[in-house]
């Protein structure tokens, strides 16, 4: 029962059990721990791991052992080319790119634009006023002289170019609410950027004059050279005045 891999689990449920702040997480932490009897300490670093024999009985220990070396060893897994395939289990990627995404802006952002996270307007609440009231929080909300845009960033491959219905429908929401004449969805991605409008009153006829665009935004090398992409990107296809 002390063979290195256990060794490891124990090492690791032990320190997220000191180091995590979520309630319900720390009664899991803890359930787990009582299955283990005490373990011998390890001296965890590179050549440990790396020293770790996977055959037939231990294979299924892999991705454990993966997991258990990034919180260990505090790696930094490259969001490209990183060897370390859990990266997605550590992070919530859609909130990683969409603060990304803002502070690239942020950054790149002239006089006289305001680039703004979270706006918040109130959308529904019960009659009685009882309950908590419900509200539209898109993820980045950008003013100028010239006018307003709303973003919403989606860490998603579009299929096919098409974009999901329930997103379409959150951003037609936003541009009643929050009065903007252009909404933009914003993915990772190489395709094209693409233009849509919304009808008025459901009539293939009538166009509101209310544009959605999707902006597909390609992986650079060097992190400057990428928001700066962004940027670019952002203020181009929204027109953004500067």
């Amino acid at each position: 029962r002390e063979h290195p891999f256990n060794c490891v689990l124990y090492k690791t449920l032990r320190l997220l059990l000191r180091i995590n702040t979520n309630a319900v997480l720390q009664s899991r932490i803890g359930s787990l721990l009582l299955n283990f009897p005490e373990m011998p300490d390890i001296h965890a670093d590179d050549a440990f791991f790396n020293k770790l024999q996977y055959n037939r009985k231990t294979e299924a220990y892999r991705q454990a052992m993966e997991i258990a070396r990034l919180i260990l060893l505090n790696y930094h897994p490259d969001v490209k080319n990183g060897q370390n395939h859990v990266l997605a289990l550590m992070f919530d990627m859609n909130l990683l790119w969409e603060r990304f995404v803002y502070v690239s802006l942020s950054n790149k952002k002239t006089q006289g634009v305001i680039v703004r996270q979270k706006e918040t307007k109130n959308f529904w609440r019960f009659e009685d006023g009882r309950s908590r009231s419900m509200w539209l929080e898109p993820d980045i909300y950008i003013e100028w002289n010239g006018g307003k845009v709303v973003l919403d960033t989606k860490w998603k491959n579009l299929d096919g170019n098409k974009p999901d219905i329930q997103d379409l429908r959150q951003m037609y929401a936003y541009t009643k609410y929050f009065e903007a004449k252009k909404v933009a969805l914003v993915y990772p991605g190489t395709s094209d950027e693409r233009k849509g409008n919304f009808y008025k009153e459901g009539n293939i006829q009538n166009e509101s004059g209310e544009e959605c665009s999707l902006i597909p935004i390609d992986v650079e090398q060097n992190i400057k050279d990428w928001q700066l992409r962004i940027w670019n990107k952002i203020k181009g296809a929204c027109k953004v005045i500067t």
